[in-house]
């Protein structure tokens, strides 16, 4: 007995209509589409405070590192130079990453910024 090799060809790639028009598979369009994603507010306002306390804190220990300030506040230097340095290392980054996805350059997206679940 010998089988026969058939190859049944089917064209999948457009669906007839009842009207016998035929119009083509939109389903690989549906699959590549993403959902448009919010911008995550609580984020950007803890990164803003995270930058402006960094911020802050950096320009205190530096004024009193410089004498500006009274000798009697030089033990606060030091605390306010490393918290200023832990706040301010992160907040720069993110703000980076906020403002370029905002003005839409550097290829940053909402996407890349975590945020809070709610």
């Amino acid at each position: 007995m010998q089988r026969r090799n058939v190859v049944h060809h089917r064209d999948y790639s457009t669906i007839p209509q009842g009207d016998g028009k035929v119009e083509t598979d939109n389903i690989e369009d549906l699959r590549f589409q993403t959902k448009p994603h919010s911008i995550p507010w609580a984020t950007i306002c803890f990164v803003f405070f995270f930058f402006m306390g960094g911020t802050c804190c950096l320009v205190i220990s530096l004024v009193i590192f410089n004498g500006y300030w009274d000798s009697k506040y030089d033990d606060r230097a030091w605390p306010a130079f490393i918290l200023g340095c832990i706040m301010f290392i992160p907040g720069a980054y993110y703000m980076k990453v906020i403002l370029c996805a905002f003005f839409n350059i550097c290829d940053h997206k909402f996407e890349d910024i975590p945020h809070f679940n709610n």
